[in-house]
């Protein structure tokens, strides 16, 4: 199944440009990331564009500028992000079969990346990078200093499924909310040990 990229830029529309997914011909996703349309611009996007995509080159933009991305394929990601391993690492990245082909549906840049390798972890594996994706899109977008969100009471669940860095942010959390280990190891309210 092809897949085609357009971005949409336009010097009325604030914040960035919109993407249009077309797939096999269709149109399969709008996505206004950073761009910041007012509503009768989105109103009037969503009239005029259309659903094949071989009727785009037909419609008059006006001040809107459309533009093909290239996809990049699996292979050119799998160098960069090679390259950015041997870089932060010091030591050659070599995917696995499954890698490769789990990194086809995700975006692989050099700002990614830099952020992905700047972050306190221990996995830096393809798997790891395209399980962390959001997170590391939402620090790009929104920067470093963002609070992770913890339940305000003790959860047995959840304290034995975090891997050990989530682990010990929510170990701070509990003890900034009171919380301590009792002498069996149980984690309570301060008044209740």
């Amino acid at each position: 199944m092809t897949t085609s990229i357009y971005k949409l830029t336009s010097p009325k529309i604030k914040g960035g440009g919109i993407y249009l997914n077309y797939q096999a011909g269709f149109l399969k996703a709008i996505d206004v990331a950073d761009a910041q349309p007012t509503a009768e611009q989105l109103g009037y996007l969503l009239n005029v564009l259309p659903v094949y995509e071989k009727e785009l080159a037909a419609i008059k933009w006006g001040t809107m500028n459309v533009v093909p991305l290239p996809e990049k394929s699996v292979k050119d990601k799998i160098k960069q992000y090679c390259a950015a391993y041997k870089e932060y690492r010091d030591v050659t990245y070599t995917p696995t079969q499954t890698e490769k082909s789990n990194i086809r549906t995700v975006p692989v840049n050099s700002e990614l990346l830099t952020v992905f390798f700047e972050s306190p972890l221990r996995d830096y594996s393809i798997n790891n990078y395209i399980k962390r994706i959001n997170v590391t899109k939402d620090i790009l977008k929104n920067g470093r200093d963002i609070q992770e969100r913890f339940p305000n009471d003790y959860n047995h669940e959840l304290y034995h499924k975090l891997p050990p860095d989530r682990l010990l942010a929510y170990q701070k959390h509990l003890h900034a909310l009171g919380y301590r280990r009792n002498k069996v190891g149980k984690w309570v309210l301060g008044d209740q040990l």
